[in-house]
Formats: structure tokens, C-alpha cells, sequence
């Protein structure tokens, strides 16, 4: 013990790692040669001036780093704990920014579907609209001509309605 004291005495420590407390041997600790040392404080280290006080020294300062750890636990606990709670939030904030674009894109879809659907309907009563005109013309053609001219304009009239089917169809 003499040689193991006199070499660790003033070994300029100025903190001990919080690790210590899991050394379950630790039964003797001397840290009164050491003036630096600023962790653990030194009302928790003692004087260490004789066995006694060297024996009390580990125990209190196992016990003090063991508190000293397991604060620093639950504070990192903490910490992951929030970091999970925000990440679950900006999960479902993505989960709802998602859901609203999709809903946008649907909209815009259905907007776009009326569109069509309107400019068809209006093609389909231009061209209605153009058949009528040209029956209307044909009709006083046939008062006025003969035979003839009657099965063409039918061959027309079938022409502009298949044209327009064909068109409805697209």
C-alpha cells in the first residue's frame, strides 16, 4: 500500500471519471495530495488522513458518481424521448402534408376531367349545331331539286352524323 500511496499522491487529477462507481473492489481511495481535483467536490472526497477517512473517501465518491450517473441517464432518456415525440410529430405533419397534396391533386384532376368534359359538350353542340344548320340549307335545296340531290344530301347528313359519333367517341 505505502508505494501504490506514494505514486498516485499529487498526480495533478483535476476530475475523476464518472466510471469509478462500477469498480465494485473499490474499498480505499487517497485524494488529499491532489489540489486540483474539482470533481467530485471535495466535501464529498474528505480529508483522507488516515485509513478510515481513505475508506469513507471511495464509498462516498461511489456513491456520489453512481447519482452523478444515473442523472446523466435519465437526462439523455429525456433527451431521446423528446427526440422520438418531435420525430413522430414531423411524421405526421409529413402525413398530412402528403394527404392535402393529394387531395390538391385530385381536385385539380377533377377540375381538369370538367374541363374536358365541358369543352367536349361544346364541340358536340357546335357540330349539333352545324349539322342543323346544313340540314336546314339542304332541306331548301330539296324543295327546289330533284331526286338526286335528295340521296346525296342524305349521304351527307350520314357523313356529318358518323362524324360526330366518331367524335363523341374520342
Amino acid at each position: 500500500k505505502q508505494w501504490y500511496q506514494r505514486r498516485v499522491r499529487d498526480n495533478g487529477l483535476s476530475a475523476l471519471p464518472i466510471s469509478i462507481f462500477e469498480l465494485k473492489k473499490l474499498a480505499w481511495l487517497d485524494l488529499k495530495e491532489n489540489p486540483e481535483l474539482q470533481f467530485p467536490p471535495p466535501d464529498v472526497v474528505g480529508l483522507c488522513r488516515n485509513d478510515t477517512e481513505c475508506k469513507n473517501c471511495a464509498t462516498s465518491v461511489k456513491e456520489y458518481l453512481r447519482k452523478v450517473n444515473s442523472e446523466q441517464e435519465s437526462k439523455k432518456q429525456k433527451e431521446l424521448e423528446a427526440k422520438r415525440a418531435k420525430k413522430e410529430a414531423l411524421k405526421r405533419e409529413l402525413r398530412r402534408l402528403e394527404e392535402l397534396e393529394n387531395m390538391e391533386r385530385r381536385k385539380i384532376k377533377q377540375e381538369e376531367k370538367a374541363a374536358e368534359k365541358a369543352r367536349r359538350r361544346a364541340e358536340y353542340e357546335a357540330a349539333a349545331a352545324n349539322s342543323d344548320v346544313k340540314k336546314s340549307k339542304e332541306d331548301k335545296g330539296h324543295k327546289t331539286g330533284s331526286n338526286n340531290s335528295k340521296i346525296v344530301t342524305s349521304h351527307k347528313d350520314s357523313l356529318s352524323s358518323f362524324s360526330i359519333l366518331s367524335k363523341l367517341s374520342l
